[in-house]
C-alpha cells in the first residue's frame, strides 16, 4: 500500500516536472540586432530608469512589478543589457543618483497586458485536469515605451511598439521546452527595446546630443 502511494506521488511529481511548456514570440516588430545604429565617435552618457508593469498603458489598474519578484530580476537585467549594449551611449548608469550628471535621461517602460480573461483561465484548468494531454494557450502582449530626455529633463524623442508572445502548455510541447519564458522575453521584449531605441535615434531628434559641444566629458 505504501509502495502504491509512493508510486502515485512519484507519477504526480513527474507530471509537474515534465509537462511541456514553450513560448513562441510573434515577431510583429522587425528584428533589430546590436548595436542598433552607427553613431558618431562622440557619444553622450545616459541614465536609464527601467520599469515593468502589469496592465495596459494608462489603465487605472496598471501595477508596477517589483524587481524583487521571482523572475523579474532576470527580465530587468536583460532589458538593461540591451540598453547598455545598444551602441548609442558612451556609458549607461541605472543608479538614480547619477541622473543629474548624465547627458541624457531615458525612461524605459514595459507593459504586459496579455490574456487575463476567462478564456485563458478555462484553458489552463482543462489542461491541468487532463494532466496536460489537452494543450492550452495564453498570449502575453507587451507594449514598450522609450522616452529620451535631455540632462534637465526636457523631452527629445520617444518611441513605442507592441508585440506579443504565445505561451503553450501540454505534453505535445515537451520537445520544445527549451523555448523558455526567459528566452521568449529576450526574443520579444528585448527586441522591442532595441527597436524603440533605434527608432528614437533614427528620428533625428537626438542629433544635438551627439554634437561634441553638448557632451560633458568625464561624467
Amino acid at each position: 500500500m505504501l509502495f502504491i502511494r509512493a508510486l502515485r506521488a512519484s507519477a504526480l511529481v513527474a507530471v509537474v516536472l515534465l509537462t511541456g511548456c514553450a513560448t513562441f514570440p510573434q515577431h510583429k516588430v522587425a528584428a533589430v540586432q546590436l548595436p542598433v545604429a552607427t553613431t558618431p565617435a562622440q557619444q553622450p552618457s545616459a541614465y536609464a530608469n527601467v520599469q515593468f508593469f502589469r496592465g495596459k498603458p494608462g489603465a487605472a489598474n496598471v501595477m508596477e512589478l517589483a524587481p524583487s519578484l521571482p523572475g523579474m530580476d532576470k527580465t530587468i537585467a536583460m532589458i538593461r543589457s540591451n540598453i547598455s549594449n545598444a551602441g548609442l551611449f558612451r556609458s549607461v548608469s541605472f543608479d538614480s543618483s547619477t541622473k543629474d550628471s548624465a547627458d541624457l535621461r531615458l525612461n524605459v517602460r514595459v507593459y504586459n497586458h496579455g490574456d487575463i480573461g476567462g478564456g485563458a483561465i478555462v484553458g489552463a484548468v482543462i489542461t491541468g485536469l487532463t494532466l496536460y494531454v489537452i494543450p492550452s494557450k495564453a498570449t502575453d502582449t507587451y507594449t514598450v515605451q522609450v522616452e529620451v530626455n535631455d540632462k534637465v529633463g526636457q523631452p527629445l524623442a520617444q518611441a513605442t511598439n507592441v508585440d506579443s508572445m504565445n505561451f503553450w502548455q501540454g505534453w505535445v510541447f515537451l520537445p520544445m521546452s527549451g523555448n523558455t519564458i526567459q528566452k521568449g522575453l529576450e526574443g520579444t521584449v528585448g527586441n522591442q527595446v532595441r527597436a524603440a531605441l533605434k527608432d528614437a535615434y533614427d528620428s533625428g531628434k537626438l542629433s544635438a546630443a551627439y554634437q561634441p559641444s553638448s557632451i560633458v566629458v568625464g561624467n
